[in-house]
């Protein structure tokens, strides 16, 4: 069984959060975006100072002092390029943002967490998942599995005695960009059926984090190849 709801985002939680936002480690890519947009914003906003300035020329025939009249459009075209640039990048949903980041802004603008409150009865590990990140099924109803998969389940699951898998237990995520904070276990831990071999992206549906598939721990395999 699984029950959803919301509550606001407590401290420690927003500055979770934020940490996304932190700049990446040095990639040229993203050094030539960044420099792209500082150079192409601003020539766009002299072309457009430059064709209002041929339009009115052509509006009335001639203009007075064409140089320094040319050179005021030009001035204004860059001087809104750099208001854009700078508003751009201080409003929450910067257009150069990619998705993700743009998603992470609205929950902290949003200020809550989404919050999975869920028992299960049985679980399957994943061996071997992507980038090392933990990844297991959870019985959550009959016939119906909870995928998990991140970084936040080494939480709950080191140890000589992991609390995890539970019984009972909540996930905390973020509504927007769907990124799972933690887990916690609030039920009596168990033990894990089985370990499966790791998911096969050709052969078989990758849930993502935190769905629910129509499936069984017993059928899993043959459940993902039927889903793909």
């Amino acid at each position: 069984m699984i029950e959803t709801g919301r509550r606001p985002i407590s401290a420690d939680e927003r500055t979770l959060v934020a940490q996304l936002l932190q700049p990446h480690p040095f990639d040229l890519a993203d050094l030539a975006t960044g420099c792209l947009r500082f150079v192409v914003v601003p020539c766009a906003g002299m072309a457009v100072g430059a064709l209002v300035y041929v339009l009115i020329g052509s509006l009335f025939n001639a203009v007075l002092y064409p140089i320094v009249t040319f050179s005021v459009f030009l001035a204004l075209g860059f001087a809104a390029s750099v208001v854009f640039l700078y508003r751009d990048a201080v409003s929450g949903r910067s257009r150069f943002r990619d998705p993700f980041e743009q998603a992470v802004m609205r929950d902290l603008a949003a200020g809550e967490v989404e919050v999975l409150s869920a028992t299960a009865d049985g679980a399957i590990a994943v061996e071997g998942t992507v980038a090392h990140e933990p990844a297991i099924f959870l019985r959550v109803a009959e016939a119906h599995l909870l995928f998990l998969q991140g970084h936040y389940l080494k939480d709950v699951m080191g140890g000589a005695t992991p609390p995890f898998p539970s019984s009972a237990f909540t996930v905390i995520r973020l509504p927007h960009s769907a990124v799972t904070l933690r887990v916690e276990a609030t039920g009596e831990a168990f033990a894990f059926s089985r370990m499966r071999r790791p998911l096969d992206p050709a052969l078989e549906y990758q849930p993502d984090d935190a769905e629910v598939i129509a499936a069984s721990l017993d059928t899993l395999e043959a459940d993902l190849a039927r889903m793909k």
